[in-house]
């Protein structure tokens, strides 16, 4: 069971390294190196504050009510910014 999960680990590990490695690749490719640090404080910024909300609302709605709701937005996004990505 050890073993397995070390193994566990180091995947979700690498997972989350190569999504980062493939994240950065794909801003630089649209953008100028000199604009991630920017970026990067804009996305932990606003992360801070969506985590901040959701806690406020999963704590006045309750889970049952407040995930659902919470994945069908999320849904919403990734689809809205898929049909985004297959403009010129």
């Amino acid at each position: 069971a050890l073993a397995a999960a070390i193994a566990a680990s180091a995947f979700v590990s690498a997972g989350i390294v190569a999504s980062r490695a493939a994240r950065d690749a794909l801003f630089l490719t649209h953008d100028p190196a000199s604009a991630l640090p920017a970026v990067m404080i804009a996305s932990a910024v606003l992360s801070l504050l969506g985590a901040g909300v959701f806690a406020r609302w999963l704590a006045r709605s309750g889970p049952g009510r407040a995930v659902p709701v919470a994945l069908a937005a999320n849904a919403v996004v990734f689809l809205a910014s898929d049909l985004a990505a297959d403009q010129p």
